[in-house]
């Protein structure tokens, strides 16, 4: 049995998949965090993490492409506070953001900020979203 519970972001037409997790508490959102980094005591003050996972994109029985997950969002219960959620998903439109470089190529600079941008705008608020239908309430300053 997991400490957490998990929902999964997808976007209509698109591969690629996130994971949020929201832990009981700070405690074992940390020790998550630790036990995926490897790193004891990486993450004593942690209140939110995003964790990257390595893209790949299988083929499914029928020859076609599956989702694929590149991330997840960490946060706790004790600290659903909006400047986290806010920091975790830019860590993950960054990565999501490389990962498209890396897969197929750069761009020119205003492409890649409107795809960043549009890209964290449909994220955070799938987040939120998510979130609300799941019962969390978020604290805005």
């Amino acid at each position: 049995m997991h400490n957490y519970r998990e929902f999964t972001i997808e976007r209509q037409d698109y591969f690629d998949t996130i994971k949020v997790r929201v832990y009981k508490t700070a405690r074992s959102l940390r020790k998550a965090c630790e036990e995926f980094t490897g790193i004891k005591g990486s993450h004593s003050e942690t209140d939110g993490s995003f964790a990257s996972t390595v893209p790949n994109n299988p083929t499914n029985a029928e020859g076609k492409k599956d989702r694929f997950m590149f991330g997840i969002i960490m946060l706790c219960e004790q600290y659903m506070e909006m400047q986290i959620i806010v920091h975790e998903c830019i860590h993950a439109t960054f990565k999501h953001e490389k990962n498209i470089i890396g897969f197929r190529g750069n761009y020119s600079n205003d492409e890649h900020e409107e795809r960043f941008g549009y890209y964290y705008e449909w994220l955070l608020l799938e987040v939120l979203k998510t979130l609300k239908k799941a019962g969390y309430r978020v604290k805005v300053p």
